[in-house]
């Protein structure tokens, strides 16, 4: 299923960067995240990191990593710059049994941060003329369970 209009070209191009790191608390995965953004300053061939933190299991804990990260973007004036997704295999959507589909927007087999240049992001969404989250959220709500299941056993297998 292809959920994200903008990960093609940058995955077919090279430009995905896949930085795995054995971070296990809050101040060593923002470390992570700091090296992350100076990577990113000085390759620009590079369009975005997936920072994959699989020792951070607790989806809570996750979740603290993520406020500070997107802190230390806004205290740094970087948002114009960068942004910022989480990924969680125990993510949920407020609002949405555990089982629902739509939660799949939050979810991946690791916990990770997305590290996007936002102009790679604010181009190709100015040239849409659909809304993504709600396209997204309507195919995700035609999902069965055995839709569902079979597309999670996909992802855990790439």
């Amino acid at each position: 299923m292809k959920l994200c209009p903008f990960a093609k070209a940058p995955y077919v191009e090279n430009k995905v960067r896949l930085a795995i790191t054995d971070a296990a608390n809050v101040r060593t995965l923002t470390d992570a995240f700091m090296a992350e953004i100076k990577y990113l300053d000085t390759n620009p061939n590079k369009e975005t990191t997936l920072l994959i933190a699989p020792a951070i299991q607790n989806v809570n804990d996750f979740h603290v990593v993520f406020m500070d990260c997107e802190r230390i973007l806004f205290q740094k004036k970087l948002t114009d710059v960068y942004q910022i997704v989480s990924f969680h295999p125990l993510a949920r959507m407020a609002g949405y049994a555990p089982e629902s589909p739509l939660n799949l927007v939050m979810m991946a087999a690791y916990p990770i941060i997305h590290i996007l240049r936002t102009e790679s992001v604010e181009k190709p969404g100015a040239k849409m003329r659909i809304d993504v989250q709600q396209t997204n959220s309507a195919r995700l709500k035609m999902m069965n369970a055995s839709d569902f299941t079979q597309l999670w056993r996909s992802i855990l297998q790439a």
